[in-house]
This record gives structure tokens, C-alpha cells and sequence, in this order.
């Protein structure tokens, strides 16, 4: 089990801090796991933004999500006190959307990273209203001045 220890085991701010376990030559997830851990906005999305996932059904592509979810929360959410987490749950929702992945053969970052961040904005994306401007006022209260910026 990878973990990192600060100063005399130092255990005080463990956010983004939580090693993987290695699954079984899984180290080309836990690499692109480790980028995604450290994208500040991806990460806040799934912890402060779960209204907009958590109402639907048990989808492959739904379960990718709530494991991630899962998995920011563990590595940066206020309680932060294991040394290291098992991705196994993001593992087994990816090999489910993409059959290359099963097995314990060695993979490539990128189609694993491509794979996982391909579904995740499948499940997401929601169509644009025509009236986007009428939209973003009436639900939102943001006016947009000329430009397309808000009105200040």
C-alpha cells in the first residue's frame, strides 16, 4: 500500500493526500486518479454539486459517478483520516462501460482518463435551452448585458 506521511507521521492535513492501492496493474488509473484528485473544480463539482447526479437511476455511467463522488469526498472531504484508498469501485464501474479494461493487463492512462471522463460527461451534459439568456435569468436571476457577460 502506497501512502504519503508528513514530518514524524504527521497526520494533520491529509487532504488530497490519500495514496491508492494497486488493484493489480491498475497503477495507469491510480496515475490518471491522482490528476483527477488535483483538479480542484472536478473535484468540488462532485462534492458540492451531487443534486445533479444523485436523482437518477443505477446506470453503469452512474455508478462511475457516484464512485467518484465517493472518492473525492474520502480524499478531501472534512474527516480525512486513512492513509490510503482502494479505487476499486471506479475500476469496476469503467471495466463495466469498457470491456478493455477487465482483466489485469496493463492499460494506458490516457484511454482510461478518455474513457472515464468521456462517460462522465455523457451522463452530465444536459441540453441548452433555445432561450438561454430567458433560462439563465429565470432560474438563476443572471442578466446578460450585450456581449453575452453579465450585467454589472
Amino acid at each position: 500500500h502506497n501512502y504519503v506521511r508528513g514530518a514524524a507521521g504527521n497526520q494533520k492535513n491529509r487532504k488530497g493526500m490519500l495514496g491508492l492501492c494497486n488493484l493489480g496493474n491498475t497503477c495507469f488509473m491510480n496515475a490518471a486518479l491522482q490528476c483527477l484528485t488535483h483538479t480542484h473544480g472536478m473535484q468540488k463539482y462532485f462534492r458540492y454539486c451531487s443534486h445533479a447526479y444523485t436523482s437518477k437511476g443505477q446506470s453503469s455511467r452512474q455508478k462511475l459517478l457516484m464512485s467518484f463522488a465517493h472518492w473525492f469526498e474520502r480524499d478531501w472531504g472534512k474527516n480525512v483520516s486513512a492513509h490510503y484508498h482502494s479505487p476499486e469501485d471506479i475500476l469496476r464501474a469503467v471495466q463495466q462501460l469498457n470491456p478493455i479494461f477487465q482483466g489485469y493487463a496493463q492499460q494506458d492512462a490516457q484511454e482510461f482518463l478518455r474513457c472515464a471522463l468521456d462517460n462522465i460527461h455523457e451522463e452530465l451534459r444536459r441540453e441548452l435551452p433555445d432561450d438561454l439568456h430567458g433560462h439563465l435569468r429565470d432560474r438563476f436571476g443572471i442578466e446578460l448585458g450585450g456581449a453575452g457577460g453579465p450585467v454589472r
